[in-house]
C-alpha cells in the first residue's frame, strides 16, 4: 500500500534516488547522458534537497518502506 507522507531529513537519500531515476526515465532518450548527469547532480544531491526541505516542504510516497515518489513545494514571497 502506497502512503503519502511529509518528508523529514532521514528521507533525503530516498528522495534524491527516486528523483534521479525519474529524470533519467523521462529524458534518457531525449538528452545526452552528460547533460542529464549534470542536471541530476545539481538538483538531486543530498545537500540541495536537505536545504530545500528546510526552506519549504517535501512530500514523498512510500511503498513497503521504500521511497517511490516525491515532490517539493515552495512558497514565493511577494516581489521575488
Amino acid at each position: 500500500m502506497i502512503e503519502i507522507k511529509k518528508a523529514r531529513q532521514e528521507h533525503v537519500e530516498g528522495i534524491c534516488r527516486v528523483c534521479t531515476l525519474a529524470y533519467w526515465d523521462t529524458y534518457g532518450e531525449m538528452r545526452p547522458a552528460s547533460y542529464i548527469q549534470r542536471i541530476v547532480e545539481y538538483f538531486y544531491n543530498l545537500e540541495r534537497v536537505a536545504q530545500e526541505m528546510r526552506n519549504g516542504e517535501y512530500w514523498f510516497a512510500v511503498d513497503g518502506g521504500m521511497v517511490v515518489g516525491a515532490g517539493g513545494v515552495g512558497v514565493r514571497r511577494k516581489g521575488k
